[in-house]
């Protein structure tokens, strides 16, 4: 059965269809990815310029996680990159455009060698009051780029994978994972992981050890309308924080069953 999705945008009703949208970004050549971006056929898009040319629609009418919402609807695969420091200014820049201009006004010596655009000094400078001036060093943390398994069902994760088919967690594998319940894109948890495969598959969903947040999801909710998805990642701690932070932008709210941020 053709997968559909419904919703509205600025007072129009659409039904969309995941095949109409293979169909609409065939032959379109992808956008640089900023931010968020969907798998659709193999080629990835920024989420905004594939939703926009699907469904014929001004970028400045939607979000992007408005876009996201829709194509997980639909069953199309999101990647967030998290942090993206190539489309923002970096703070060591800005303080050195600052530093600068104070120096040209006549100002007093930067107290910030690093931060001041200069070498790294071998000792401790002395600052106007005789103190030691503090020495700032710039550390550059790459970007996290999580690429989302497509979601699967609660209820086939449940099965024993020896005695029939079950979605592949990847094992030994640290990353993060996510739980919704259809049709609300609200997460139900968001956590990590040290092994994707004994988190997610055995203690979060068949409960074979303690999982706070699995206990609860089992006991209050419809494993029928339940999805799951994780990305592997050697920065787990790090994602699963940023991904707590855009869901409390996202929704005003934590995960329905999350315990810390």
């Amino acid at each position: 059965m053709e997968q559909t999705f419904e919703f509205t945008l600025k007072g129009r009703r659409i039904e969309a269809r995941a095949a109409d949208v293979v169909a609409a970004l065939r032959g379109v050549a992808p956008e640089r990815v900023r931010r968020h971006a969907v798998v659709i056929g193999r080629t990835t898009y920024p989420i905004k310029q594939a939703f926009s040319v699907a469904f014929h629609a001004d970028r400045g009418d939607f979000s992007a996680y408005w876009a996201e919402r829709v194509f997980v609807g639909l069953g199309f695969a999101v990647c967030a990159y998290l942090t993206d420091q190539r489309s923002r200014p970096k703070p060591e820049a800005k303080a050195a455009a600052q530093d600068a201009t104070r120096s040209a006004q006549g100002g007093v010596r930067p107290r910030f060698p690093r931060a001041a655009g200069l070498g790294r000094p071998d000792r401790w400078e002395e600052a106007d009051d005789g103190m030691p001036a503090a020495q700032v060093e710039a550390v550059e943390i790459p970007p996290i780029v999580l690429a989302w398994s497509p979601w699967q069902r609660w209820t086939e994760l449940a099965r024993d994978g020896r005695k029939g088919a079950s979605p592949h967690v990847p094992f030994g594998k640290p990353g993060v994972y996510e739980v919704i319940k259809d049709p609300f894109p609200e997460r139900l948890v968001i956590g990590r992981a040290s092994n994707l495969r004994r988190r997610v598959k055995e203690h979060l969903v068949m409960g074979t050890a303690s999982h706070h947040a699995g206990e609860q999801i089992r006991a209050q909710e419809d494993p029928t309308k339940l999805r799951v998805r994780w990305a592997v990642t050697d920065r787990p701690a790090a994602a699963e924080e940023e991904l707590h932070r855009q869901h409390v932008l996202r929704h005003g709210k934590p995960p329905t069953y999350t315990q810390r941020t």
